[in-house]
């Protein structure tokens, strides 16, 4: 999109109160925020958009994915044409801002390009962010402003009233309302890591009774994994879950009030879920084994910690994968009284699980045995998913049963270990169940995970984190936003572009 932005003068910037947290006074203050609306960048856009760039915002309804049919479906209950709907993501996140800070995110894009440039709404440096119990108070403002654009989008007009249901105050947004866009869209699909989630729309946490959103799974149930499972049969009916909040006293996110946006479209992701959860446990478990088991040719945990290096800097040379660690010590994947995880970026795990595949092939040949036996299955299941996902015609069904596969050996080991004193090793964490409800649920309705797992937007968040430091002056909320938003327009008003 970065291209078809470029020079087409985005709008202004929408300024509207929010309540944020001021870290001075301890306090909860409202003060004015910049927006960047998603209705007014369409429309803005789109008299400028050549008709062979129109795929980059348009599904085809003939393309009989699983998304596209999702779309289809929501489309016709709001007596929408797909072909000319706009379909949109939302996704947002924290990333390191300074050295005590974060800038909490979120941006958008269109769903027909899934690997399409991202454009932002606002930021929001994490210390403003409300902490007086208010449960979100100042997520809650700024996702009524998004859902306020989506209402205008879905519409196809211009807004007469701000979000709060007030006239509007620009003169030239006012002389707008009540025109037509020129276009029509929908908000279908929300993405983030498990805060993000757990802040905007009041998911469950790890530590609490139950953990998911989309089932009743609890402590003592989310570790079951195969077909009979508990959870499986206690899947959340439409609408159950907010009812469910509702009864504990929570009010759902004002980003439900989107047309056509439903619990279904906040979705699972691969990166959080898996390249940064389960994958590093795995292979944080692997290195673990390969430092403390017998059978090895060598004894001292210096000796096999080079031994291991060496082999990952050898499988680097042959496969040439674009992600790799530069070294690789102890602490990055077992310390003391903690589980073994491997602390690494997501492309880094990613990468290295064909390297566990072939290295776990090794072991179960020599020393052998049913522990290795038992990790190399483990791996060859999880070394399948990643290759089905590479795959144009994604088998939903196929990757169902080797999550099945894959859950049930994990949960062997953690068994056999706990049996042999081992209790912290191969240890089942509720990420375990997030990945069972991504590949046998979430990707089942929607198809493949790598349409919507968060790598573009983590690029994106990072290098824009990077581009909006401050060079001095006071750190408000204010001026942290309108420097990350003035930036992109400058960038994307000019001939330059991004």
């Amino acid at each position: 999109m970065a291209k078809l932005l470029r020079g087409c003068g985005l709008p202004e910037l929408f300024w509207h109160n929010i309540p944020i947290w001021d870290p001075a006074e301890s306090t909860k203050v409202v003060t004015a925020l910049p927006f960047l609306l998603p209705h007014e960048v369409l429309a803005t856009l789109f008299p400028k958009c050549p008709k062979e760039h129109l795929s980059k915002f348009y599904m085809d309804p003939a393309a009989g994915d699983h998304y596209t049919n999702v779309a289809q479906e929501v489309c016709s209950k709001l007596g929408l044409s797909l072909e000319r709907t706009v379909i949109i993501g939302l996704h947002g996140d924290g990333v390191p801002y300074t050295k005590h800070s974060s800038l909490e995110m979120m941006s958008w894009n269109c769903l027909a390009d899934p690997s399409g440039d991202r454009v932002p709404f606002t930021g929001l440096s994490k210390e403003f962010v409300c902490q007086c119990g208010c449960q979100g108070n100042t997520w809650d403002a700024i996702l009524e402003v998004f859902a306020w654009s989506m209402k205008a989008l879905t519409i196809g007009k211009y807004p007469v009233c701000d979000p709060l249901g007030m006239p509007l105050q620009e003169p030239q947004r006012r002389a707008q309302g009540n025109t037509p866009l020129g276009l029509q869209g929908l908000l279908l699909q929300c993405r983030g890591d498990w805060p993000f989630l757990k802040v905007l729309f009041n998911v469950p946490g790890w530590n609490n009774t139950e953990i998911c959103w989309k089932c009743r799974a609890n402590q003592e149930t989310y570790h079951i994994a195969h077909s009979l499972a508990p959870w499986r049969a206690q899947r959340y009916a439409p609408g159950e879950f907010m009812s469910h909040l509702r009864h504990q006293g929570i009010q759902p996110s004002p980003l439900f009030r989107s047309p056509g946006f439903d619990l279904d479209m906040v979705v699972l992701d691969w990166l959080h879920v898996m390249d940064l959860g389960v994958s590093q446990d795995c292979l944080g478990n692997l290195f673990n084994d390969v430092l403390s088991l017998p059978g090895l040719p060598f004894t001292g945990k210096k000796q096999r910690l080079e031994w291991l290096w060496e082999r990952i800097q050898a499988f680097y040379a042959r496969a040439k994968p674009p992600s790799v660690l530069n070294h690789l010590t102890e602490e990055m994947f077992r310390q003391p009284n903690k589980k073994p995880k491997l602390k690494a970026k997501g492309g880094e795990t990613r990468y290295l699980v064909p390297f566990a595949f072939e290295l776990s092939r090794d072991l179960a040949a020599n020393p052998g045995g049913p522990h290795w036996e038992a990790v190399l299955a483990l791996f060859d299941r999880l070394h399948e998913i990643m290759l089905l996902m590479g795959e144009n015609n994604y088998d939903c069904m196929k990757v169902e049963g080797l999550s099945k596969e894959f859950c049930i050996i994990y949960t062997g080991l953690e068994t056999a270990c706990a049996n042999q004193g081992r209790a912290k090793c191969w240890a089942i964490k509720p990420k375990l169940h997030m990945m069972q409800e991504l590949l046998e649920f979430t990707a089942t309705r929607l198809g493949n995970p790598k349409l919507f797992w968060c790598y573009k937007d983590e690029s994106f968040c990072g290098w824009w984190a990077k581009a909006s430091k401050r060079r001095g002056g006071a750190n408000t909320a204010t001026a942290t936003a309108e420097r990350f938003l003035t930036r992109y327009r400058a960038l994307n008003n000019s001939s330059a572009g991004l």
